[in-house]
């Protein structure tokens, strides 16, 4: 069978002539041949695009799903190193925080008992 759309060159080469404007073109088919029996399927390119772009977008959730997988790893491992930190610098504001506390009570206390010894000389004095 031969093609209408090629044509025999001079040394043995089959050229294509250029299409005319208008021409119907045979849609894309398989044909499928098993145990005696022939199926033949047409394929659109509309559908075959669609199914193409569908099976990208599989693909890339796919990716992104064992991507996030992988990197769950690290994200759970810093979110617990950053909470540590965060427990290590309160604590570490609370112990500064009771000291400032310790030394203003001590000041206080000092002062107290220098006002009470004034006190008591002062009455001393008095009688």
């Amino acid at each position: 069978m031969t093609n209408p759309h090629l044509r025999q060159a001079s040394n043995s080469v089959q050229v294509r002539e250029p299409r005319s404007f208008g021409k119907r073109r045979e849609p894309t088919s398989i044909v499928v041949m098993r145990n005696g029996r022939t199926s033949l399927f047409t394929v659109r390119p509309v559908l075959a695009a669609m199914g193409f772009g569908v099976l990208c977008m599989f693909a890339v959730g796919y990716f992104a799903a064992t991507a996030y997988l992988v990197l769950r790893d690290d994200l759970i491992g810093m979110t617990q190193a950053r909470s540590a930190r965060l427990l290590h610098e309160y604590e570490d504001r609370i112990a500064m925080l009771r000291s400032n506390l310790d030394r203003v009570t001590s000041r206080q206390l000092l002062d107290q008992r220098a006002i009470e010894a004034k006190v008591a000389e002062l009455m001393q004095r008095q009688e």
